[in-house]
């Protein structure tokens, strides 16, 4: 029982205990008993209260992995915990679970965290887990969600895309480019733009209109990559499929979609109902936080709208909201871009040592994501209004090099901010521009950063 429990990284449920470590010599309940008497000899620690979770600590789990591989069951016992893993991840993806996704389930994902990186780094590279490399990472997105690692799990999805082929069944397929559009929503990679699209084709062969329905919003959510006639088509299709029995937390999702098709279109009094009516509807389904979060939406199409002083009202009060609520202290992008927002509304407001701890937290929230480089203009042009011309001009070129990585940007707040940098930045001439623009370019992000809050580089 020991050996089998060294597969686990970090801590483990009861339940996922006596999956992996029973077999056709320890039935179930004799795992139990065993399992108490390991806690009872402190070989294994519980902890939590009222239902504990178990671990090892790493001592014990060396000792316990060598053991596993002098009795030549590692491959069966780490198959054997990836099959757990998946097992417990596949509850989360049931269309009862998707839309009403509670604190205690949150924790219990984060908690997984580990053991999913354990997991998905032995399917992925050894032979007897091969099969399960696709559906692990198509069911791994509700952990990077939980723990805000969605940079990094959609880099570990990206980097298993070589086993996907025609044996692979098809709704394993479409979960797997689902959970990686998903995982880069927010990030700056044209990836999961296209991920998007094609696990909408998916679900429609597989006449899962729900499922397709999620796939084309979160395609449309990605606007940055599309044209507006694109934009259109997904958000239309969208609007075709939409049930009105559906959970709300699920429909709100096209009033998201359609502001900020509307914004692209710079039909801002419409953007602005849309996002109202996305907030509403996340408060509608009991999605507290989220309808919060939903209001950084608000506050930036009243940036459009030029109303940085309702944008900062907006901003600040959904922030002090998520602090009452006990969220305050949570990393993430929903807080990121309320973060950002405000950063935005103060910047506009002349208000610049308020927007350099505004712009601080943003980051702080938004890196996680692989969101931080949205700062950039931003940042650009509060080192141009404090006078720091040569540091907007390498950070604005940083920018740039970033879109001519992923093909076309549309960018409606960034096209705000630069119609109010470039004024600034012509004071360099031409070629000085020029040149410090191609500096910027070659800039590590970090660095980037620091040159954009005034630190030492």
């Amino acid at each position: 029982m020991l050996r089998r429990l060294g597969v686990f990284a970090g801590s483990f449920t009861l339940e996922a205990a006596q999956h992996v470590a029973s077999d056709d010599r320890l039935d179930a309940w004799a795992a139990l008993d065993h399992l108490g008497g390991l806690v009872d000899k402190s070989l294994v620690l519980a902890e939590g209260d009222p239902v504990p979770r178990y671990r090892l600590l790493e001592t014990t789990r060396a000792y316990a992995l060598e053991r596993l591989a002098e009795a030549g069951e590692t491959e069966h016992v780490r198959r054997r915990h990836a099959e757990a893993l998946l097992a417990l991840l596949a509850t989360f993806e049931k269309d009862n679970w998707r839309w009403r996704m509670t604190a205690a389930a949150t924790v219990a994902l984060a908690a997984e965290l580990d053991n999913l990186r354990g997991a998905l780094g032995w399917v992925a590279s050894a032979a007897a887990g091969s099969d399960l490399v696709v559906p692990l990472a198509g069911a791994s997105f509700h952990v990077w969600s939980a723990t805000h690692h969605s940079a990094e799990g959609l880099e570990r999805c990206l980097a298993v895309r070589h086993h996907l082929h025609e044996g692979v069944p098809t709704g394993d397929a479409a979960r797997y480019w689902f959970a990686v559009a998903m995982l880069g929503q927010h990030a700056f990679r044209r990836e999961s733009f296209d991920a998007a699209l094609l696990a909408a084709d998916l679900y429609r062969s597989l006449g899962d209109d729900s499922r397709r329905y999620d796939a084309l919003l979160c395609a449309s959510l990605q606007i940055r990559f599309a044209s507006t006639v694109e934009v259109e088509q997904v958000v239309t299709e969208a609007m075709r499929l939409e049930r009105p029995d559906w959970p709300v937390g699920q429909r709100a999702m096209l009033q998201r979609a359609r502001c900020w098709w509307y914004a692209r279109l710079g039909r801002f009094e419409e953007a602005l109902a849309c996002a109202q009516a996305h907030s509403a509807m996340r408060r509608e389904g009991g999605l507290l936080l989220d309808e919060q979060y939903a209001t950084a939406n608000v506050a930036l199409i009243e940036l459009l709208l030029g109303r940085p002083e309702a944008a900062l009202e907006h901003g600040r009060g959904a922030i002090a909201q998520l602090h009452a609520l006990g969220a305050g202290g949570t990393v993430g992008h929903g807080l990121g871009h309320l973060h950002w927002a405000v950063m935005i509304a103060l910047i506009l407001l002349n208000r610049l040592t308020e927007a350099v701890a505004a712009g601080r937290m943003a980051l702080k929230n938004l890196s996680p994501e692989g969101d931080g480089c949205q700062l950039l203009g931003a940042l650009a042009l509060l080192a141009a209004l404090q006078g720091r011309l040569a540091a907007a001009a390498r950070i604005i070129g940083r920018d740039d090099a970033i879109v001519a990585r992923n093909g076309k940007v549309a960018r409606p707040v960034s096209a705000l901010l630069r119609s109010r940098l470039e004024p600034l930045l012509a004071g360099l001439g031409t070629n000085e521009l020029s040149r410090l623009q191609g500096q910027g370019a070659a800039m590590r992000d970090d660095l980037v950063f620091k040159l954009g809050f005034g630190d030492d580089v």
